[in-house]
Formats: structure tokens, C-alpha cells, sequence
């Protein structure tokens, strides 16, 4: 939500304490590096998150949305003032205050639950105009997606 791009490469060597720098040294100079599994799981939900942020990039028009934090309580805001706003709710945050003052007319809301994979549509829109204090779903991480209906 801050502009910055998020980037994972796995790495060559096994997560810090589960193969020592000799037997790594080894596995290069041996070739069993190639063998070595390197799905590792501690790493699943980071590569969860990043397929999660590339679907909903994908839906919205990224290229014209910038970060505008100050658009939003929780500090976490991307947006194409008044047409699209995502806000990224930290764990535990039970509302934020989200200015939209910019957008005119009614804006679809619909939250996405990274942790359980989930995408919750809201039974009714959101009025734009003004600042709206909106109530996450759940106390886990959440991700709010605001789009001007058409």
C-alpha cells in the first residue's frame, strides 16, 4: 500500500539453522544442491500473500493508483481518489477511518481475508463524500477494496 514492490526469491541455503555452512559448501562443490528440496514451507505464506497482492493487481487499475496513506487511519492506502481505494487493516484493527471525499456517488466494498483465502462482498455500497468510519469483518489482517460503482 506504500508503493513499494514486493519481490521473493528462494533462497539457496535452507532457512538459518537447518544446514550448517559446511554442509552447504558441500552441497555445492558435490552438485547435490540440485537435489536439495527447497519447497520450503516456512515460506508458504509468504508466496501465498505475493499470488493474494498479484490477483487483486490484476483487478484494479494499478497504474493509475498511488499510495495516499493519509487517506486512511490505519496509515495503509492505495488509491485512485475517487474511483478505487484499497486499505490494508493491520491484525487487530476493528475500524479505520477512510477519507472519501473525493468520490461521488456510491462505491462497491468488498474485503479480502489473506489468512483464510477468502473474499467477503458487502451486502451494500458505501457512500462516498465524506469521511466513512468502516468496521472490518474479522480481527485478522484484511484488506478492503472500495470501487465507484458504475
Amino acid at each position: 500500500m506504500r508503493g513499494l514492490n514486493p519481490i521473493f526469491m528462494d533462497s539457496w541455503k535452507r532457512i538459518p539453522g537447518r544446514m550448517t555452512p559446511e554442509e552447504m559448501d558441500f552441497a555445492f562443490v558435490s552438485g547435490e544442491i540440485n537435489r536439495l528440496d527447497r519447497d520450503y514451507p516456512d515460506y508458504s505464506m509468504l508466496r501465498d500473500a505475493m499470488g493474494h497482492i498479484r490477483q487483486l493487481a490484476g483487478r484494479v487499475d494499478l497504474k493509475n493508483m498511488k499510495p495516499m496513506n493519509e487517506l486512511s487511519s490505519t496509515q495503509y492506502c492505495l488509491a485512485n481518489a475517487g474511483r478505487e481505494y484499497i486499505v490494508y487493516y493491520p491484525h487487530f484493527t476493528e475500524k479505520a477511518t477512510i477519507n472519501l471525499s473525493d468520490a461521488e456517488g456510491e462505491l462497491e466494498m468488498e474485503w479480502f481475508i489473506p489468512s483464510l483465502n477468502r473474499t467477503v462482498k458487502a451486502p451494500a455500497p458505501v457512500k462516498g463524500g465524506y469521511f466513512r468510519v468502516i468496521e472490518a469483518p474479522t480481527s485478522m489482517d484484511a484488506v478492503l477494496y472500495l470501487r465507484k460503482r458504475e
